[in-house]
Order: C-alpha cells, then structure tokens, then sequence
C-alpha cells in the first residue's frame, strides 16, 4: 500500500492498519468493493476518495462505528468483523460537494493543520470530492481588479 493509504489508515485506525488491504484500479467510474476474511479486509476502488468511503461504509455497516459531523470523531474498535461474500457500491453521483462560506469564515478559520487534516479524512469517508475551496481565491480576485485599474 502506498503512504497515502497508510497514512489515512495511521491516523483513523492505528491499531489495524496492517489488518487492510487496499487497491486502487484508476477506473472512470467511482466505487468501491469490500470483503473481509481471515482478519483482512480488502478493499478495491478506484480511487482514494472511494476507498476511503467504502472503509468508512465497511465501519458502519459491520462494525457498527457511526461518526459524526460533530464533537469527536475518534474511531474505537476492539475488532473488525469478519463477513461472508461483498459488500459493494457504484457511487453514481460523479461530484460530491460539501461546505458553505460561513463553516469557512466562523469555524474552519481558526483550524491549524492537524485538526484540517481530520477533516479531510472525514471528507474522504464520507465521499466528499468536491469541497468549497476558496482560500487564496481572494488574492487572484484582488490582482484581477488591480489589472483593470481598481
């Protein structure tokens, strides 16, 4: 697995990240398929974004894990469990947005760098691909009206 994977594993489930196994295919489609046997749970997407949804979606479907938007998000599990067959998803809708200028402005300035990394790992988990992103969006604007002389 590559350290983008161990990473996201690393910091939302450090007592199992030897215990996942993900593979990402690269296909235009997004989705994701889980199965679990032996104490391993694989996971193929095609995507990041996907992989982690569909570990987040093998979390509350299995191991009965719900997170919320709010509060604390720290993932605790004394196992995972193991099931017969699949378990899987086409994610039929191609963008997935998620924020609004005022989260941005009353809350999400005040984050530093680890509390924005949790955030989009969350964003991951649950599908996000198209976040708000308008930081530094204010500085091009402001040179654009200074090249047309306001």
């Amino acid at each position: 697995m590559d350290d983008v994977i161990v990473g996201f594993l690393k910091r939302n489930l450090p007592d199992f990240v030897n215990c996942f196994h993900v593979e990402i295919d690269e296909s235009e489609n997004d989705y994701f398929f889980v199965t679990a046997d032996k104490g391993v749970v694989t996971i193929s997407a095609n995507c990041y974004i996907s992989a982690f949804h569909g570990i987040y979606c093998y979390l509350k479907k299995y191991c009965w894990v719900q997170l919320s938007w709010c509060g604390n998000r720290s993932i605790k599990l004394d196992k995972l469990v193991m099931f017969d067959g699949e378990y899987k998803k086409k994610i039929k809708q191609k963008f997935r947005v998620y924020m609004n200028y005022c989260t941005l402005d009353y809350s999400m300035c005040w984050w530093d760098f680890k509390r924005w990394e949790k955030e989009i790992d969350f964003m991951a988990m649950n599908g996000i691909n198209m976040p708000l992103a308008v930081i530094g969006s204010e500085a091009v604007l402001f040179e654009t009206l200074l090249d047309f002389g306001f």
